[in-house]
C-alpha cells in the first residue's frame, strides 16, 4: 500500500468503522510492511488517551485480557511487572510485562499452551509484536516449551500476533502505564 494521508490515518485511528477496506488496509501497512513513518503519526493521533486507544478501530480486533497488578513485595517507587493470562483462539497465553529501567525498555516473557490443556506448550508457533510505533523486536517462534522473549520501547501501544496469518490472534500486551 502507498502511505496513507494523514486524514486517511485519523480517520482510520480514530473513528472510521471497523469493517471498513481503509481500516484493514492501514492496519496490513503498519502490522505486515512495518511503516515507521504512519506508525509514529499513527501513535501521535493516539497517544496520551487510553480511552481513544482503546476505541481505536485499528486495534478493535486485538482481544484485551484482564491485566493482573502488582504482586506484593515491590519495592517503593518502582513499576511493577504486570501478568496477563487468557484465552486467544485455540491457545492459551501467559505473558509477564516486565520494566527494565535500565534499559528503557518493556520485555515480554511468555509461554503459549493450547487452549483448555495448560500442560500442553505449543512449540515453533511463529510470534509477531506489533504495535505503534512500530516495534524495535522482530518476529520469533516459541520453542519446544512454548516459551518466547520479547523486548519494546517503553512509550506506545503493542499486541502479540499469535501465529502467521495476518488475522491470527492478536492479543493487546501494553496500553501504556496509565491503562
Amino acid at each position: 500500500m502507498a502511505h496513507p494521508t494523514r486524514e486517511e490515518l485519523s480517520e482510520c485511528a480514530l473513528g472510521s468503522a471497523p469493517e471498513r477496506e481503509l481500516v484493514r488496509r492501514v492496519r496490513q501497512h503498519l502490522e505486515v510492511e512495518r511503516c515507521s513513518a504512519c506508525s509514529a503519526t499513527t501513535f501521535d493521533l493516539l497517544s496520551g488517551d487510553t480511552a481513544r486507544v482503546r476505541r481505536s478501530p485499528l486495534m478493535s480486533r486485538w482481544l484485551r485480557p484482564t491485566r493482573v497488578g502488582a504482586r506484593a513485595g515491590t519495592r517503593v517507587g518502582a513499576a511493577a511487572d504486570y501478568q496477563l493470562v487468557c484465552a486467544a483462539g485455540p491457545f492459551t497465553l501467559d505473558v509477564l510485562v516486565r520494566d527494565c529501567e535500565v534499559q528503557r525498555e518493556l520485555r515480554y516473557v511468555g509461554q503459549v499452551t493450547h487452549a483448555g490443556r495448560i500442560h500442553e506448550p505449543v512449540a515453533s508457533l511463529p510470534l509477531r509484536l506489533v504495535g505503534l510505533p512500530v516495534p524495535a523486536s522482530d518476529d520469533t517462534t516459541t520453542d519446544e516449551f512454548g516459551e518466547f522473549t520479547f523486548a519494546s520501547a517503553r512509550d506506545g501501544v503493542y499486541a502479540l500476533r499469535l501465529g502467521a496469518a495476518f488475522d491470527a490472534p492478536c492479543v493487546m500486551v501494553w496500553e501504556g502505564w496509565d491503562a
